[in-house]
């Protein structure tokens, strides 16, 4: 019992993390450079300076010289970032293109952003599936695996929630250096 209440915080936790991980901290609105704008002046201005973060961001090129290699995780983690941040910002569907572009390069990474999405958008078996196709490509099964043991449990499936289960404690231990998205 134990074990199924650390599980649980763990899983609410790393759901809450994918949140606040999200939102860059210059993206959050300063007071006291806005408080002489209306209100539709500052939401113009925030997207203004969102965008010009987003172009900021020196992406590669997915085609031609400069080319993303296959192991360079640098850039992986770079597009994922610009696909989160476009996510948050309301543009899901170039979202969703970049992740199925991440997803030739790193098919377990670009499943489980996906899985998230439509866990948040409460697609719970649509997470399920992305989150199975995660795991299965063996790439932080773990993290995959808590999310969907949270779907599982908002399904109020307890067979499955326990099959997760077992999957995190199999798989939480090979997967705790390494980097989340």
């Amino acid at each position: 019992a134990l074990l199924l209440l650390i599980a649980l915080i763990v899983a609410l936790s790393l759901l809450l993390g994918h949140k606040k991980e999200s939102q860059p901290a210059s993206l959050q609105t300063n007071a006291a450079t806005t408080n002489n704008e209306t209100p539709n002046n500052t939401n113009n201005a925030n997207n203004t300076e969102a965008e010009g973060q987003i172009e900021n961001l020196d992406l590669p090129d997915l085609i031609g010289k400069d080319s993303l290699k296959r192991s360079d995780e640098n850039q992986v983690d770079a597009m994922m970032k610009k696909a989160s941040l476009l996510y948050e910002q309301g543009q899901k569907d170039e979202a969703l293109h970049l992740f199925d572009k991440v997803a030739s390069f790193s098919q377990g990474i670009a499943s489980h952003n996906l899985g998230v999405i439509k866990f948040k958008e409460k697609d719970f078996n649509g997470a399920l599936d992305l989150f199975d196709s995660s795991i299965a490509s063996k790439e932080n099964a773990s993290v995959s695996a808590i999310d969907a043991l949270v779907s599982a449990y908002h399904l109020q499936d307890a067979d499955l929630y326990y099959h997760y289960l077992k999957i995190v404690r199999n798989t939480l231990y090979k997967d705790y250096k390494k980097s989340f998205y």
